[in-house]
């Protein structure tokens, strides 16, 4: 889902120009949607709003606490259900919620009905529990995960949008404030410093509101370490 940032290995082919709008698109959801579920501590199963441009029947996913996160039907490297647990299988990732026992007692081996509806239940058992868990935790290990892609998303949209390159970026030093800002046409120019040389971007003026979000989101990443670079752990 997270499109590829791997700045030093691009293709030869440069994107065209509605699909650079496209990943643009689903960056800007990413971040926005992720950097809500984090820092306004939203509960499990989340609701992550996508780009209507996808073309999807429902511009949405579901998202849970869990190493598969996320599943959708779009997408090219989805994970077949058999290879799931007895918990993954409890969790309905199309509606959002979690399976009843008659639903997925048919997914289990056992050849006991009685057998396979206690499998279940126990199953349904440990993914509220692992919910609860999540929802009762800011700082849950899959919350933090969360935390780190919405970094990600926000760092494509940072390149975009300020026309730095990677190498620049991953050096920049902050405090954590957004200062030093000048208004020039609907554009402002914001000073850095990277490596021990001054660095002015300009940014569209629309795009200041998105960089003080992130600023939040890296105090959550941080939680309370100094770090001198705006991006952690790049």
């Amino acid at each position: 889902l997270i499109p590829d940032t791997t700045w030093g290995n691009v293709g030869t082919e440069p994107a065209s120009e509605q699909q650079f709008a496209h990943v643009l698109s689903l960056n800007y959801a990413l971040f926005t949607g992720l950097s809500d579920l984090i820092l306004n501590n939203k509960p499990f199963p989340y609701k992550l709003d996508m780009p209507k441009s996808l073309g999807w029947e429902d511009s949405f996913l579901w998202l849970f606490p869990v190493n598969l996160w996320f599943r959708s039907s779009h997408w090219k490297k989805d994970v077949p259900e058999k290879s799931f647990s007895k918990m993954g299988l409890s969790y309905d990732y199309k509606k959002g919620r979690i399976y009843s026992v008659d639903e997925i007692q048919h997914k289990y081996s056992s050849s006991i009905p009685s057998k396979r509806r206690s499998v279940a239940r126990d199953g349904i058992r440990r993914a509220k529990d692992f919910i609860d868990s999540a929802n009762k935790n800011p700082r849950h290990r899959m919350r933090c995960i969360m935390a780190m892609h919405a970094q990600h998303a926000f760092l494509f949209l940072f390149l975009a949008n300020t026309g730095a390159n990677f190498s620049v970026a991953r050096g920049i030093e902050t405090d954590g404030n957004v200062d030093n800002i000048q208004v020039n046409q609907g554009y402002r120019v914001i000073k850095y410093r990277a490596q021990g040389k001054e660095v002015a971007l300009t940014t569209p003026a629309a795009f200041i509101p998105h960089l003080r979000r992130f600023m939040e989101l890296r105090q959550y990443l941080l939680n309370g370490r100094n770090f001198p670079y705006l991006f952690h752990k790049l």
